[in-house]
């Protein structure tokens, strides 16, 4: 029998008020320069990079800032190359490729050249350069440690390229199938990756194919003219202002992002998922649904692609901006446990553009959001110096007790110090997370032994409780109630 101990099991706080704007300001402040059309992303050691973009009089910067978390300062850091609206992808030892973007101020051009950040000497160094100089381009880390590199910005997409940590170098694949900006690229079990949606490369219609990258031929094939030929429209992309697509795989393996549709003038956003294994995308429903975007007064705003997932994996935090003024913004959180959405009823106001800028989840058992830069009139030449530090505030809801086909038992119940949970299809391996009845996350782990397992419960105060758990073959969930004296 399999005991698991409460102690060491994540435990998060209550939230005792819902903020309006779904989070509370924890800190703001100004960063040493302007920043627009910038990545972030987290380096160790407590630190946060923002790298590359442009500053007033839209100029692009070889520079970065560097956040220290605990002491809260900023620090200016020297790049090796501008990078304004290029890529980054985490190499699988931990540092940051870094690469592409415009090749001169205003946005004009593309840059082929690319740089490390090495997390341990916190230094730039030289790698690459590309093939092809690129703009709103987007990388991939392939399961045998390379990256795959596609998309540009007016200039040629012939080919994708793949860049080999080992020797620094880009080589260029066969050619592609359809041409693009900012498109999404996500890897697959196999070695291979799907290219999905984006731009063609003028910025001036979106795309909604997928094409599958076949690593053992280094070629590129059409799958779909859709992530779901039954149910079309739905189109996404990435920018590396989002950060690395790396950062939003799911505990479960797969990846989720934001994609949207217009169908007769109502705008519609969903949550996907993209499963490696199958290579299926599939849309994920919220209770209630992301409500649609009309250009009516009540409905006047729109959801950003910035989507962020919580450290935890439990949430997803989107970002809701009001489409007649910019400067007004909130959170939207998803529960991917429960499905639960908590929309925000008032917007806060930001006093700049928001859209413009770039967020992280900064690490911590609670969530915190580092928000950086923007445009403070719209316009790339007026640069935002502002950063903010936001906690999001959200909505539980315990999940409906249901087995789905398949039952779960917990005993003894009531319970004192653990209790014992059996599925009656054996306990393939999986998650175990316990809930109060107000749906706050109170123990969670993995298991991966036969049933029955025993699960230590001493640390929980005496009330009624969920018992979930989670099958991973299936990916289904299923609940029981108990009581822990």
């Amino acid at each position: 029998m399999k005991k698991i101990s409460a102690l060491g099991i994540l435990l998060l706080l209550s939230v005792q008020l819902i903020r309006a704007q779904g989070f509370t300001v924890i800190e703001k402040g100004t960063m040493p320069t302007t920043r627009l059309g910038h990545s972030i992303f987290y380096a160790g050691d407590h630190r946060a990079i923002v790298a590359g973009g442009h500053v007033s009089g839209f100029d692009i910067t070889a520079t970065a800032l560097v956040y220290d978390i605990l002491t809260k300062t900023w620090n200016t850091s020297e790049m090796l190359y501008p990078h304004d609206g290029g890529g980054i992808v985490r190499l699988s030892n931990g540092n940051m490729l870094i690469f592409g973007g415009a090749g001169s101020g205003s946005g004009v051009g593309q840059s082929p050249y690319a740089e490390i950040y090495d997390t341990t000497s916190r230094q730039f160094i030289a790698t690459g350069p590309m093939n092809e100089a690129r703009m709103f381009c987007n990388g991939i880390l392939l399961t045998n440690g390379s990256i795959l590199v596609g998309g540009n910005w007016y200039n040629q997409d012939a080919y994708e390229e793949i860049y080999d940590p080992g020797t620094g170098n880009f080589s260029a694949t066969n050619p592609v199938v359809v041409q693009r900006s900012l498109p999404l690229i996500v890897p697959t079990q196999d070695g291979g990756a799907m290219i999905c949606g984006g731009y063609d490369i003028y910025g001036s219609s979106y795309y909604e194919e997928v094409d599958y990258y076949d690593a053992e031929s280094n070629t590129l094939n059409y799958v779909s003219t859709s992530l779901d030929m039954s149910d079309p429209g739905w189109s996404v992309s990435w920018i590396g202002q989002y950060g690395d697509i790396g950062d939003r795989k799911m505990a479960d393996g797969n990846y989720i992002v934001v994609a949207s549709r217009t169908i007769a003038g109502v705008s519609q956003f969903r949550l996907w998922t993209f499963n490696p294994e199958s290579k299926q995308f599939t849309m994920m429903h919220t209770v209630p649904e992301i409500p649609d975007y009309n250009d009516v007064p009540e409905h006047s705003w729109l959801i950003t692609g910035s989507l962020m997932l919580s450290n935890s994996g439990e949430r997803v935090y989107l970002m809701v901006l009001d489409a007649a003024a910019y400067k007004m913004a909130g959170i939207a959180t998803i529960d991917l446990i429960t499905g639960k959405l908590t929309w925000p009823t008032e917007l806060y106001p930001f006093g700049y553009h928001w859209y413009g800028g770039s967020s992280l989840v900064l690490p911590g058992e609670i969530d915190e959001i580092l928000i950086t830069g923007g445009s403070v009139d719209g316009s790339n030449f007026s640069v935002s110096d502002s950063f903010y530090i936001i906690r999001p505030e959200f909505e539980t809801a315990v999940p409906e007790i249901t087995a789905g086909g398949n039952t779960l038992q917990v005993y003894p119940n009531p319970a004192s110090d653990q209790i014992n949970l059996l599925t009656s299809d054996g306990m393939k391996p999986g998650e175990i997370r316990i809930m109060d009845m107000n749906g706050q996350l109170m123990m969670v782990q993995q298991f991966t032994d036969a049933a029955p397992i025993t699960l230590l419960t001493d640390m929980l105060p005496a009330g009624q409780y969920v018992a979930g758990i989670k099958n991973k073959t299936t990916g289904a969930w299923i609940h029981v109630k108990f009581e822990k004296q």
